[in-house]
């Protein structure tokens, strides 16, 4: 928010662009090796002794792996392409057969806050 004129930007994106920010582009096999290939120090932070669970294990390598590789985190983390969840699973030492979907999808909305609507909030 421009909070000298008061203007809210409500479109930033067009809704072709929308929809390929929610979801995971090609993946060349450069790009699998370069951000998919994880430290002896993010599989320790990664590790199941830490109150994690395959899945969640799983999902947050996915979510910290495609942050440099695409600069955001596409909404559907779940959607993932088969090969990026295969190597990093193979590097966790995870069972992928073992993983249950997700029972509800996880959105995230705006919710209001003091200064206007900036923080967000992730809702089940």
């Amino acid at each position: 928010m421009c909070w000298r004129s008061g203007f809210v930007a409500t479109q930033v994106f067009a809704a072709e662009e929308l929809v390929s920010l929610r979801e995971f582009p090609e993946i060349s096999r450069e790009e699998l090796f370069r951000f998919f290939t994880l430290t002896p120090a993010d599989i320790a932070f990664f590790a199941p002794g830490r109150g994690r669970g395959p899945e969640d294990q799983l999902g947050l390598s996915v979510a910290l792996c495609t942050l440099p590789w695409l600069g955001f985190v596409p909404n559907k983390v779940a959607a993932a392409p088969p090969v990026v969840v295969a190597r990093l699973a193979d590097q966790l030492k995870v069972d992928v057969s073992q993983i249950k979907e997700p029972s509800a999808p996880v959105t995230w909305k705006p919710r209001p806050s003091r200064h206007g609507v900036c923080p967000w909030s992730r809702t089940p």
